[in-house]
């Protein structure tokens, strides 16, 4: 109320000359002279009454992708062990300060990253804040792999425990070309999802849930037993185990490796050993590692002529086609493999096939489906071709 008067004494000591000649311009200038002064203070009002105070020191509790992506979006790791607690305070000026530790015996420590910085690091929304740094995430809907992006959100605070909220929208890639670490895939047009995971991470000062008396695990199955002394050290080699639980007539393993290398290898050791699997889920790149699952049948036995090698390993082996050559896909077809290979410079498709069938030690038979070249006029040729096992 005090700047508008001060303008119309302002403006009333002007000579009516003065204000004649004042042009439109320049008056609206001196009216607006107050307005920034005044935006400053009303926002970071209003900033602070959308924000929700999320002071508190809380457990961090659950399991799971969800989990782990709140933590990371608050730069928060070391909060994810067992027993971890998390302290947020509110700074001056509308910041967020982040304190973990890693279990109940031990000390606070700020977060690595330093604290969340609003505008930059957070905006807040209809009583929720937005951590604004996506992650990275795959989640695994019916043994069907989705990759995206995960949106953490935050509200509630002090005694009322801490609500999180996940949301994570991707879909299905075919993957193009692969090499260790490195993958480049392309969507699956029309396989897009998005899944909204809830969790809620309690006040220190709210009563524990009573111990339970933990039972023991009940005895694995046999076929479960037969397995897992099947799959040795020595079969493994680089990979490691994960669950292993019956399904149909077999057991489904769950298996991740760092290497692709390593998965090939891996696949030649089962061979080997004369165990009989069947590819459930292809090797596919994800959370810095490559997993797969297989069903193996330890009862029924099984021999070389069981083997059914994944589109990967079958991939890796067509790097015998020689350096100038690349397989773009393999799809497995009726008991055989049928890949789409590239071939540069002037080598023909036979001389490659040649090569292959020379150097491989896992194709009995390659043939020739169709080959082209490229309508730009560039000595580049794609074929396709078919493979059987030996």
């Amino acid at each position: 109320p005090a700047r508008p008067r001060l303008l119309e004494s302002i403006v009333a000591r002007l000579t009516p000359c003065t204000r004649c000649a004042l042009p439109a311009r320049a008056a609206l200038a001196w009216v607006t002279l107050g307005l920034p002064a005044a935006a400053l203070a009303a926002g970071p009002t209003r900033q602070a009454q959308d924000c929700p105070d999320l002071s508190g020191h809380y457990r961090v509790t659950g399991d799971g992708p969800a989990r782990t992506e709140a933590l990371a979006a608050l730069r928060a790791g070391m909060a994810g062990f067992t027993g971890g607690e998390l302290v947020l305070s509110q700074l001056p000026g509308g910041g967020l300060g982040v304190q973990t530790r890693s279990g109940p015996k031990g000390a606070l420590s700020a977060s690595p990253g330093g604290p969340l910085v609003a505008g930059k690091d957070f905006s807040c929304r209809q009583g929720w804040l937005v951590l604004q740094q996506t992650q990275s995430a795959a989640r695994r809907v019916e043994q069907v792999w989705y990759e995206g992006r995960s949106t953490v959100s935050l509200r509630g605070g002090g005694a009322g425990g801490l609500a999180v909220e996940v949301r994570f929208t991707g879909g299905q890639r075919t993957t193009v070309y692969q090499y260790d670490s490195a993958r480049i895939s392309l969507p699956k047009p029309g396989t897009g999802t998005a899944l909204v995971e809830t969790l809620r991470w309690p006040g220190v000062g709210e009563t524990a849930p009573a111990e339970t008396r933990i039972e023991p695990p009940a005895p694995e199955p046999l076929v479960v037993l037969a397995a897992r002394r099947q799959l040795t050290l020595a079969v493994l080699g680089n990979a490691r185990l994960g669950p292993l639980k019956p399904l149909g007539d077999g057991v489904q393993v769950t298996l991740t490796a760092s290497r692709s290398d390593d998965v090939a290898r891996l696949e030649d050791r089962l061979r080997a050993a004369g165990l009989a699997y069947e590819m459930k889920t292809q090797p596919v790149w994800t959370n810095n590692a490559w997993t797969l699952q297989l069903l193996l049948r330890p009862d029924g036995g099984g021999t070389k002529r069981d083997w059914r090698p994944s589109t990967h390993r079958v991939q890796q082996e067509l790097r015998n086609l020689g350096p100038m050559a690349t397989a773009d896909k393999v799809d497995a077809v009726d008991g055989a493999y049928e890949a789409t290979v590239t071939l540069l410079g002037s080598q023909r498709v036979e001389d490659a096939v040649a090569r292959l069938k020379a150097n491989s030690t896992l194709f009995s038979q390659v043939d020739v489906i169709d080959e082209s070249m490229r309508a730009d006029g560039s000595r580049v040729r794609t074929a396709r071709l078919r493979l059987r096992l030996r």
